[in-house]
């Protein structure tokens, strides 16, 4: 394991819907895994050039949770970001009589107001 991500699994995590990203972005030709990523045709179409290092740091941000869904690391202190699908347990677990996160949501002002995964763990390589 490596070091600087050790006690990850007490990090946030943001979880998305789905829903909104469908105005951010368009669907392209199917799904791209790293070890096959089309980087002369990314090149071509939208004049990003791909290196193999931005696609090994992709891959190390890659994680699999332990219910498993996948997700990605988006910060250096272990923020996560996965679909509303593979966090809802997460958020169910934290949720109570009194504060139902499913149907009404969370923002978190502070890292003080958190909500941590009680059961999730996470591996990568």
């Amino acid at each position: 394991m490596r070091e600087r991500w050790k006690g990850v699994h007490d990090k946030t995590i943001i979880v998305s819907s789905g829903d909104d990203a469908g105005m951010l972005c368009r669907a392209d030709e199917g799904m791209w895994p790293v070890n096959q990523f089309p980087k002369q045709a990314v090149q071509k179409r939208y004049g990003f050039e791909v290196t193999d290092d931005f696609l090994g740091h992709i891959q190390r941000s890659s994680v699999r949770f332990n219910n498993g869904g996948s997700g990605s690391f988006i910060s250096p202190q272990g923020l996560l970001f996965t679909n509303h699908h593979v966090g809802r347990d997460c958020i169910q677990k934290v949720s109570s009589a009194d504060h139902d996160y499913v149907a009404s949501g969370f923002y978190a002002a502070s890292p003080a107001d958190e909500r941590q995964c009680p059961t999730w763990r996470l591996t990568f390589s």
